[in-house]
């Protein structure tokens, strides 16, 4: 277990690094950009997600899982990757202009030109990253991650700040990937980019399945934002990427961490043939008291996140936040369960899944447009409920889990979140006439502190880590005073 504490420590950090960097870069481009520009910008990007998805193919899956991986293995992955990303960038960089003209606006023409350079190159690197995240050695995937961030932050802000407009996003994207690239290929061993057919049959029969799961689980983010981008506007379009990125913000701080470890040590111990419920019942708990106190946080104080993190323009997008607070909450009874069916090789189902909730969305989406944003948000619950009529009974059964250690496992979670909902409520009712910052600070410190001592009350098994981390902190602070 020291190793995985050791993987999500450096996991943790070089995310949170990332995020700080990609935070300070969102709040200035938020506050100089139109929503009109980063309206083009999303619909741009999501024009090629179906490429990026492609790029991978569910080759980084297919080398943490494999249980006999050998150099034949790792070249047959290359050699797909290859093949695979510069038809990609060649394609999209020849279809821009039609990207453009569909969307009636040139500025994605050359957006899309821009982003699809970082093809040419991005083989190179997933491959070695894939193989760093087997052996759960994230440190080496920090200093990769936060370079490529840090060089992507700090051109885009260059560009904007000598009037490279939206053109500056795309370019600080291409920068960014191919430095992360640079310092993959560095850690890795040159015998692996060779092409090498042997396997390729075996590993595509694998990968084609996650593949084609990747792309759906992003159609259905781009299908709609074109729907809404033809059928209504680009600034609809930004509104809507809004206020689902607030949420998105658990995603990349906890969820997105937590599964790249616990994906590969699930993996590992079903290599080993050994009981996976104990880790599962871990990986619920200490998700859960973390993703439903912050749906509560979310759902209470929408309308001040949304302006401190984009801006006041940015309102339209308030209710949505509030929405998909309440979707996400409800997501939890879930959480991970994707990723976790993935290590295990569950990858048909998983594809199944992800095809019959994409074509709804995207039939939900087409349905209500005419209606506005809020009705498309509102229809989206309908996805929610199935997602936990079909994948809870397939998480229950493959993972041995039990009913009772679940419902205690929720009822404590579900207790806790009720109880920061009520003291944050009440907090907002004293604090409501502050300024926006001071409000946003002093409700966020006090619901922290609920949160803290709800943890303690309820004898979660998180407050472990946190007197750990408490006692660390208090030593060290001792040493120096002495």
């Amino acid at each position: 277990m020291s190793l995985v504490k050791r993987a999500l420590f450096f996991s943790f950090l070089g995310k949170y690094s990332s995020l700080m960097l990609d935070f300070v870069g969102v709040m200035i481009i938020a506050r100089v950009l139109t929503p009109k520009e980063l309206g083009a910008y999303s619909l741009a990007a999501g024009s090629i997600i179906i490429g990026q998805m492609l790029r991978d193919f569910g080759l980084s899956l297919y080398i943490i899982k494999e249980k006999d991986l050998t150099i034949d293995k790792i070249q047959g992955c290359f050699t797909i990757s290859i093949l695979l990303c510069w038809t990609i960038a060649a394609v999209y960089y020849l279809s821009a202009g039609f990207i453009g003209q569909f969307f009636d606006n040139p500025e994605i023409t050359t957006l899309v030109q821009i982003l699809s350079l970082s093809f040419f190159f991005l083989p190179f690197g997933p491959i070695m990253i894939s193989l760093l995240k087997r052996e759960l050695k994230f440190e080496k995937i920090m200093v990769v991650n936060v370079t490529g961030t840090f060089v992507s932050v700090l051109s885009t802000l260059a560009l904007l700040y000598f009037s490279f407009g939206v053109i500056s996003l795309a370019i600080g994207v291409v920068l960014g990937s191919f430095t992360a690239v640079m310092f993959a290929v560095y850690y890795g061993e040159w015998k692996y980019y060779r092409f090498n057919f042997t396997y390729v049959v075996e590993i595509f029969k694998f990968s084609s399945f996650v593949s084609m799961s990747n792309i759906l689980g992003q159609l259905r983010s781009i299908v709609p934002e074109a729907i809404i981008g033809k059928f209504m506007s680009a600034d609809a379009v930004a509104y809507f990427a809004k206020g689902i990125a607030v949420l998105n913000l658990f995603s990349s701080l906890i969820l997105s961490i937590v599964g790249s470890v616990t994906q590969p040590f699930i993996a590992k111990l079903n290599h080993k043939d050994e009981k996976m419920d104990t880790s599962i019942y871990q990986v619920l708990n200490y998700v859960l008291v973390l993703q439903w106190p912050f749906c509560v946080f979310v759902y209470l104080f929408s309308s001040d996140l949304v302006y401190v993190l984009y801006g006041p323009q940015w309102t339209d997008s308030v209710v949505l936040t509030k929405i998909f607070a309440v979707f996400l909450f409800f997501d939890g009874f879930i959480v991970l369960a994707d990723q976790l069916l993935n290590a295990v090789g569950k990858v048909k189902y998983i594809f199944k899944c992800a095809l019959i909730i994409t074509v709804l969305r995207i039939l939900l989406v087409y349905i209500f447009v005419n209606d506005g944003l809020v009705a498309i948000a509102l229809s989206f619950g309908i996805l929610t409920a199935l997602r936990l009529l079909i994948i809870f009974p397939k998480m229950y059964s493959t993972f041995g889990l039990e009913a009772l250690p679940l419902l205690k496992l929720y009822g404590r979670n579900f207790a806790i979140s009720g109880i920061i909902l009520i003291a944050g409520w009440t907090i907002n009712l004293f604090t409501s006439d502050l300024m926006l910052y001071l409000r946003f600070v002093i409700n966020s410190a006090i619901l922290g502190l609920v949160w803290l001592a709800m943890i303690f009350i309820f004898k979660h098994d998180l407050r472990h880590k946190v007197l750990s981390a408490l006692t660390q902190v208090a030593n060290k602070l001792q040493l120096k005073s002495s």
